[in-house]
């Protein structure tokens, strides 16, 4: 399900007399930081880069048992060929995924640095 479509779903329930827990600019706040530490592949030293500028998808997963924590998300990102190391110069690809599960608690994550 996507994000869009969760929201309008949540919508329409509260539309129907459902109460849910309102936390101001939820739909905008990241609860686990898209910030990470990696590593140049070229030069070995290690910078921070926000992977949030590099988002292309949030995919809300339903949960499919009745005993589990419910919904979680993953963020998906790639920097294509954009990023480079600032120290040495050259450039670098960070591909990969965070999830929350339940929302709001980290995860797991799967980050790729590439040489191109």
């Amino acid at each position: 399900m996507s994000t869009e479509k969760y929201k309008n779903a949540i919508q329409r329930k509260e539309q129907e007399g459902k109460q849910f827990m309102y936390v101001d600019g939820l739909y905008d706040y990241k609860t686990v930081s898209p910030i990470r530490t990696v590593e140049c592949p070229h030069c070995g030293e290690k910078q921070k880069i926000d992977l949030e500028d590099y988002f292309w998808d949030e995919t809300l997963n339903e949960s499919r048992f009745d005993d589990d924590m419910r919904t979680d998300i993953v963020y998906s990102f790639d920097t294509e060929d954009s990023y480079g190391f600032i120290k040495c110069g050259d450039s670098f690809q960070v591909i990969g995924w965070i999830r929350e599960y339940p929302m709001g608690t980290y995860d797991s994550e799967n980050i790729d640095v590439k040489t191109l």
